[in-house]
């Protein structure tokens, strides 16, 4: 009877092991006999990389927008004096420096503008 449980034990371990991986859902897949048998579904991530993107993207030309609104010169002094404030206030000064994409972004705005 010894011989027997280990063996019930990993088939059982199997069918729980089988059964999580379903919860997500289930696919039809044929085999290569033909018979269409039940796959488990592939876990998508759970990371929203399309909102972050997005956001980055805003802020992007977002930060053109200004730079081209205020002017080089003074956008500049902004984020000087935003660089002596707070912690918080140095921050927003570290996010919204005129880095070369921004220059870039902000050439583009201002060509779509006028």
């Amino acid at each position: 009877m010894t011989a027997i449980e280990p063996t019930f034990d990993a088939r059982l371990r199997k069918i729980v092991r089988n059964h999580q991986r379903m919860a997500n859902g289930v696919v039809g897949r044929m085999g290569p006999d033909g018979l269409v048998r039940p796959v488990a579904r592939r876990a998508t991530p759970q990371f929203p990389l399309r909102g972050v993107v997005l956001m980055f993207f805003v802020a992007l030309v977002f930060k053109a927008y200004v730079l081209n609104t205020m002017g080089g010169a003074e956008y500049q002094a902004r984020i000087e004096s935003l660089s002596t404030g707070t912690l918080l206030e140095q921050a927003g000064a570290f996010v919204m420096q005129a880095d070369p994409i921004t220059m870039t972004v902000a050439d583009m705005v201002r060509t779509v503008t006028g």
